[in-house]
């Protein structure tokens, strides 16, 4: 009796201490994860934020320049970076190119006495593109960044965008960096009437673009009704180059050997991807090849006709198109 009774006595101290842990382990849960937190917190682990509480902010809202959490340096407003954009159609029918862009955005630095610490440019980059497409305006804001450039000096309002929402979200990612955009030919106020302002001149840019694009389609669909074979703008197809004062097609003897190439090796009955393969790896043409541009070769009439100038016989460019034929025959 005496050995049952310790056991009996053993088993219920047991139980009673198990009782005990089992009472107090949500708080020392509790516990665990707020040490959790703090530890967390004063560590800005990112892989713990669902057990971190932080303070009510703004979504706006970023770290102060030149914090612990932010080492980029504090933003200087007399810091510039500038940028010139222009594209071949602008270039054309304004004559506003990069050395006059240049010009104006000089002189309105010395007269706000501004440093320059960088300088970008887009040549060729179309003002619809929007900001991560477009290197020289991406690189600006990365020097802003890292040199604590609080502005960014552009000519003209359609230098900057032809797209008033990608010249708004331009702006608003800037202003994002503490980068404030200074236009040369004025309108740099911060009140209501100026964003407004800003807003309209943006929209009058896009307008303009639009109205040089229409003039440029009418102006080629005029041409092309009058020569159905000539060359009416735009890039040319491979194996011919645009001669910079005429504004005619030319045959490129590089270009075109590679073209002639290709419907030898067609009529051989090579197919399109070992084409497309065999050039790729010899960087035919000083460019990258894929299936696809080969058809695309392949499919061009123009090739065989006197104008604008004939690469390929006809015999053969009616040969190659024969060998695809049998080749898609047999594949299905």
């Amino acid at each position: 009796m005496a050995l049952a009774s310790l056991i009996v006595m053993g088993s219920l101290g047991l139980l009673a201490i198990l009782a005990n842990v089992w009472t107090n382990r949500p708080a020392r849960q509790l516990a665990q994860r707020q040490r959790k937190s703090l530890e967390c917190t004063r560590n800005a682990c990112v892989s713990c934020t669902k057990m971190v509480v932080l303070p009510h902010s703004s979504a706006r809202s970023a770290p102060e320049p030149h914090s612990e959490m932010n080492p980029l340096p504090i933003s200087d407003p007399t810091l510039a970076v500038t940028y010139r954009r222009v594209s071949s159609a602008d270039q054309r029918d304004h004559g506003y190119g990069l050395d006059a862009q240049a010009t104006a955005v000089r002189e309105f630095v010395r007269r706000e006495g501004l440093t320059v610490v960088g300088e970008f440019a887009d040549p060729g980059v179309s003002g619809t593109v929007p900001l991560d497409d477009r290197p020289g305006l991406s690189a600006a804001l990365d020097m802003s960044l890292r040199t604590g450039a609080g502005a960014l000096v552009v000519a003209r309002h359609d230098r900057l965008a032809r797209d008033t929402l990608q010249a708004l979200l331009i702006e608003r990612a800037f202003a994002d960096a503490h980068v404030r955009i200074f236009y040369a030919d004025g309108s740099n106020g911060e009140s209501d009437t100026d964003h407004f302002t800003r807003t309209v001149l943006h929209a009058a840019a896009e307008q303009a673009k639009r109205e040089t694009v229409r003039r440029l389609r009418a102006g080629r669909d005029a041409k092309q009704a009058r020569d159905p074979h000539g060359y009416v703008g735009g890039r040319p197809a491979f194996g011919y180059r645009a001669d910079p004062e005429t504004r005619e097609l030319t045959i490129d003897p590089d270009a075109a050997g590679v073209v002639r190439s290709i419907f030898d090796s067609v009529r051989r009955g090579e197919s399109v991807r070992s084409i497309a393969a065999r050039l790729d790896a010899e960087r035919a043409g000083d460019r990258r090849w894929h299936p696809t541009a080969v058809a695309r070769v392949l499919a061009h009439e123009p090739y065989k006709l006197a104008r604008p100038g004939r690469i390929v016989d006809p015999k053969v460019f009616n040969a190659a198109q024969r060998a695809l034929a049998f080749r898609r025959r047999r594949a299905a």
